[in-house]
């Protein structure tokens, strides 16, 4: 559970906090043999989660990009 509520902060923030999802994850999945059914989805859909929230990240810096590049570009010094 703990993996899926950082993903989803991850994912509205576009912040680090994946990763932390990410650490979660791998202890759910370490810890899969005391409940190997409710931890192998949480850990499923925590992978999910992180990747979504990585191309989320990408995403935004590629449109920050964009248009810092697009407003250097049309600035006119004459």
């Amino acid at each position: 559970m703990g993996a899926l509520i950082a993903n989803v902060v991850g994912i509205l923030l576009c912040w680090p906090f994946g990763l932390i999802g990410t650490v979660v994850s791998i202890i759910g999945l370490a810890t899969a043999n005391s409940n190997p059914r409710a931890s192998r989805g949480c850990t499923l859909a925590g992978w999910i989660l992180f990747g979504v929230g990585v191309l989320a990240l990408i995403a935004v810096i590629l449109y920050y990009v964009f248009v810092v590049g697009v407003l250097a570009a049309s600035t006119s010094y004459e």
